[in-house]
Order: C-alpha cells, then structure tokens, then sequence
C-alpha cells in the first residue's frame, strides 16, 4: 500500500519510455508526458513519506546532503582550484601544482576525516 503510488508513476513512466525515445522531438504531447511522469516520481515518493509517516527517511537524506555537500566542495577545490591556481608562497612566487597537490590533499584528508566525524555527530 506504501509503495503503491510510486508504482504507479513506474509503470506510468515504463509506458511513456519506448515514446520518449522515438518520438521526443516530433510530438509536443510527448514532452509533456515525460515531463508529467518525470515529475510525478518524486511526487509519489514524497507522497508517500508524508501519508505514510515515513519520517525515519528524514534522517537517511540529511545524511546524504551532508556528505554529498561536503564531498562536492572538496572535489571541487581540488580538482579545480588548486591545478590552475597553485599556492602563493611569498613575494609573488608560486609552488607548483605537483609540489602543492599532495601537501593540500594530505591536509584536506585530514580535514575531511575531522568534518566527515562532526558530521556523524550531528547527524546521530
């Protein structure tokens, strides 16, 4: 009974597919469709959480933004930032990135080790 709209938004979505795939750029009435069923997956998942009383779900979300967030700003900070920048040491002059890649990793390791621990913290 609690997974019974979900279902119905699959089959929903397993029946607007096989259009979607052929007919996506030649008929409005389909991107409608799969614009409706896309959107009703998660409608029917909240829908479900809330007349159902599934709070404890809550819980499992917060926690994947947390890290999700977290993994997404290092990532980026070290995939990004750090190789174009490289790391100003005094008077104008620059590390390399080779020479600055492992030093900030090491740090950020361990950065991520004490935030990754007060996140589970807070989350518990």
């Amino acid at each position: 009974q609690q997974l019974r709209p979900f279902a119905y938004s699959l089959v929903a979505l397993a029946v607007v597919a096989p259009f979607a795939v052929t007919l996506h750029d030649d008929s409005a009435l389909v991107r409608v469709a799969i614009a409706v069923v896309v959107t009703a997956i998660p409608c029917a998942i909240c829908l479900a959480i809330l007349r159902y009383r599934l709070y404890d779900v809550d819980r499992a979300a917060q926690a994947a933004l947390v890290y999700g967030t977290i993994t997404l700003v290092l990532a980026v900070n070290w995939f990004v930032v750090l190789p174009i920048k490289g790391a100003p040491v005094g008077g104008g002059w620059r590390l390399p990135g080779v020479v600055v890649v492992p030093i900030v990793y090491a740090l950020w390791g361990f950065g991520m080790w004490l935030f990754y621990g007060l996140a589970r913290r807070l989350l518990k």
